[in-house]
């Protein structure tokens, strides 16, 4: 069968530099939709419970991204303390691309609803979106699970 939907994606990642007279902060915020697309080959049934086979994969697109930095710092004994702190909406100028293979369970709770998990391996393809870093970008290959709703018609 054939399955898409959308999924939500939130990456958070934090940095800390700091020594006696000098501390950076930084932290950055995306939040993504995808549209998945999955064909899924059901192998097994025991009882109401399957096991399925999946191949697909994914579109994503950051809809909103937020990038924060504080440096606070005693530079030398005659300057004194000076602080700096910036907000900062920020977006990714590419699509992320990914294809992905695992498998699944699928259980029937009420007609065509079905709740479901599904462990995958996956890899995202180079976006090209070199301004700001994500897992995306430093981890090309990653192990996905997915938990969730489905209905089946």
């Amino acid at each position: 069968c054939v399955e898409t939907g959308i999924v939500y994606t939130y990456l958070y990642s934090a940095t800390r530099n700091s020594s006696t007279r000098y501390i950076n902060e930084e932290n950055q915020q995306f939040h993504f939709l995808g549209i998945p697309l999955h064909f899924n080959y059901q192998f097994v049934e025991i009882g109401k419970l399957g096991l399925f086979a999946s191949i697909g994969g994914m579109i994503e697109k950051d809809i909103h991204g937020v990038y924060k930095g504080r440096d606070e710092g005693n530079m030398n004994d005659y300057v004194g303390n000076s602080e700096g702190y910036i907000s900062t909406n920020i977006n990714l100028k590419n699509p992320q691309l990914s294809i992905d293979a695992g498998i699944g369970a699928s259980y029937p709770i009420y007609k065509g609803l079905n709740i479901y998990a599904k462990i995958c391996g996956a890899y995202y393809f180079d976006a090209k979106n070199y301004e700001y870093k994500t897992i995306y970008s430093d981890k090309k290959i990653m192990l996905d699970l997915n938990a969730g709703i489905k209905f089946k018609f």
